[in-house]
């Protein structure tokens, strides 16, 4: 299926093929623009084929970055016993906090976020057009376009600018934020952070106003497979905390909340629903293979958190996470990991069986996984609502809300009066650690909190710790991508 998806060149992040190489392809590439979108169908699977290749990059090492960096994961050992970085997985330099504009985990990620957006792009430009596409379906796949291309840009300003709040105003740079189709000569700046986030913003908000006028979806068996208004709204719950424009948190945490389409899992089914592949009631959005059009069988997330089979799945939870529970949490050590023991080589020549928790929120390796990718769910909008809610001064209505998951998941959590603002900072940050832990969170955290980076029990980095602020905060733009782009500008300190 995937063979007939759009296939674009992004000149932005071109670093392996000359400008003849571009010029004998797009003969071809424009041969297949018009096939692609010749038909209704054509454009939808373009659309799909842009969920494939979004899943495709979330379901590898990308989804580690916030865990690995912050301090959620550390290394079990490999089958000799020895406690080292696991090289199959790519993560070295991340997690050694060594890399480079040469040497960097992540170059590919880049360049792959911006094909994705050329993509979109090609789809917002050539929808109209389609000859047998009603008004319904063009406003499905607008909607559509616009939602996912904020959603790309937005990881990518997380990954590759400083935090918005590192500057008073946001002036600092932020990513180039692609709207058109580039081709031959066309070479865009990177806006500073807070016109990148306006045109977030203002992404997400034409896709809203899209899906109003629309009645197509996919498939209404697979809703929580692809994007809606409620998936824009979580996620611009995100994007205005990271904005720290607190009041419109908690105004599209409330749209989201008070549709009733979600439902806190409780402690009786917390543990059950999290080992079954399919959504579960909390969640928004999750990306799955069986609507993206992959196989099943290849690679999920379980591949790096079962190590039942697996040389690479070695990536355990740290003992940081694991003392914030109490013993009565539902999410707790014995009951939301599990326990594998390995032969671990000491520094004195000798050797112990050690027990190594994993989580059980990704287990199934099975080759009829539905095993998803979980972009955004209940939880983390009410936390979101916290701490904007905190950060506004109203103490006592983000207990409310944090209260709704800490008794949820731990029915004997003591009471949280009368803390101060500090304190209760605390309580949420913490509450996030436990809750979004291993769904690529906590380095985002401490990046938009000024927190330092305090990697402690299990570290084998070359480095565990970084005091904030630093420039390692922002990945570097890669080599090739500045190369190319005269009018890119690499982040500073690389």
């Amino acid at each position: 299926m995937k063979k007939q998806f759009l296939i674009l060149i992004l000149i932005l992040t071109v670093n392996t093929w000359s400008c003849e190489d571009f010029l004998d392809r797009e003969p071809n590439l424009e041969v297949s623009v018009n096939e692609q979108f010749s038909s209704f169908e054509g454009a939808r699977n373009a659309m799909i084929g842009a969920y494939s290749d979004l899943r495709e990059i979330l379901r590898g090492k990308f989804f580690l970055y916030g865990d690995l960096m912050g301090g959620n994961i550390k290394f079990a050992p490999d089958d000799n016993g020895n406690l080292e970085v696991n090289a199959n997985t790519t993560v070295e330099e991340t997690y050694n906090l060594n890399y480079t504009v040469i040497d960097n985990d992540f170059s590919a990620t880049y360049t792959n976020f911006y094909k994705i957006i050329n993509n979109l792009n090609q789809i917002l430009r050539t929808i109209s057009a389609v000859p047998d596409a009603t008004e319904s379906q063009i406003n499905f796949l607008l909607a559509e376009a616009f939602a996912m291309r904020a959603w790309t840009h937005f990881e990518l300003v997380k990954m590759y600018a400083q935090h918005h709040s590192f500057t008073t105003d946001g002036s600092h740079r932020g990513i180039v934020y692609n709207k058109e189709v580039l081709g031959i000569g066309d070479f865009p700046g990177r806006l500073n952070s807070t016109e990148t986030y306006h045109q977030i913003i203002e992404d997400f908000n034409d896709a809203i106003d899209l899906y109003a006028v629309t009645t197509y979806n996919y498939s209404p068996d697979l809703e929580k497979s692809y994007m809606s208004v409620d998936f824009i709204n979580a996620m611009l719950t995100r994007v205005y905390l990271y904005k720290a424009d607190y009041a419109m948190v908690i105004s599209h945490s409330n749209s989201l909340i008070d549709t009733g389409n979600y439902i806190l899992l409780t402690t009786n089914n917390y543990v059950e629903q999290w080992e079954l592949s399919a959504p579960h009631s909390e969640i928004i959005l999750e990306l799955t293979p069986d609507f993206s059009g992959e196989d099943p069988s290849i690679d999920n997330l379980a591949s790096f958190y079962n190590p039942e089979g697996s040389d690479n799945a070695r990536f355990s939870a740290s003992s940081d996470l694991l003392s914030l529970y109490t013993t009565t949490d539902v999410r707790r050590q014995n009951t939301m990991f599990n326990t594998v023991n390995f032969i671990t080589n000491n520094a004195i020549d000798s050797s112990e069986d050690l027990p190594y928790y994993f989580t059980k929120k990704f287990q199934d390796r099975s080759p009829t996984s539905r095993e998803g990718v979980p972009v955004i769910r209940l939880s983390e909008v009410i936390l979101n609502k916290a701490e904007a809610q905190l950060k506004l001064g109203n103490l006592s209505e983000a207990i409310a809300s944090l209260n709704q998951i800490r008794l949820n998941r731990d029915l004997n959590a003591p009471p949280l009066d009368s803390l101060s603002e500090e304190a209760l900072a605390l309580e949420i940050f913490n509450e996030r650690r436990k809750e979004l832990c291993f769904e690529n969170h906590l380095f985002y955290d401490l990046a938009r909190l000024k927190k330092d980076i305090s990697r402690d029990e299990g570290c084998i980095s070359l480095q565990c710790n970084l005091n904030y602020p630093n420039y390692r905060y922002a990945q570097p733009i890669p080599r090739g991508s500045v190369n190319v782009n005269s009018n890119l500008e690499q982040n500073e300190g690389y």
